[in-house]
């Protein structure tokens, strides 16, 4: 777990605030389930929050629009 670690120290250093649900996003989405977890449950509230009430749905629609573009490709 201490890569998780650094990776959320990482992430809150270098993230741009703007971006930061869609690249929690993919992360989340490359975790497995005791990862999420784990991830979900070291975020802030506020964060936690913000990934549930709005994040998700944000990211979804994002990664839709990418996938589909790469499938007409």
């Amino acid at each position: 777990m201490a890569e998780w670690a650094r990776l959320g120290e990482r992430f809150a250093e270098e993230v741009p605030k703007s971006k930061m649900l869609f690249f929690l996003g993919m992360i989340l989405g490359d975790a497995d389930p005791a990862e999420r977890g784990a991830m979900m449950a070291n975020l802030p509230a506020p964060a936690r929050f913000a990934w549930r009430a709005f994040g998700q749905r944000q990211w979804r629609r994002r990664v839709s629009k990418i996938r589909a573009g790469l499938e007409r490709s």
